[in-house]
């Protein structure tokens, strides 16, 4: 949920991350990335797309 990713994004251990979900958490994210060009962020936001990572 929310609350879990903006957790996640807030660890400094991270590089960066690859969201797909709704859009007011992935704009959240957007605003918490702001003004951090050393970490990588991708958002799918309201598509059918998911990303699968094994």
């Amino acid at each position: 949920g929310r609350e879990t990713g903006i957790a996640l994004a807030a660890n400094p251990g991270i590089d960066g991350l690859f969201f797909t979900g709704s859009s007011r958490t992935g704009n959240a994210l957007h605003q918490q990335f702001a003004g951090q060009p050393d970490k990588i962020l991708a958002l799918e936001m309201g598509g059918n797309n998911p990303l699968f990572v094994s």
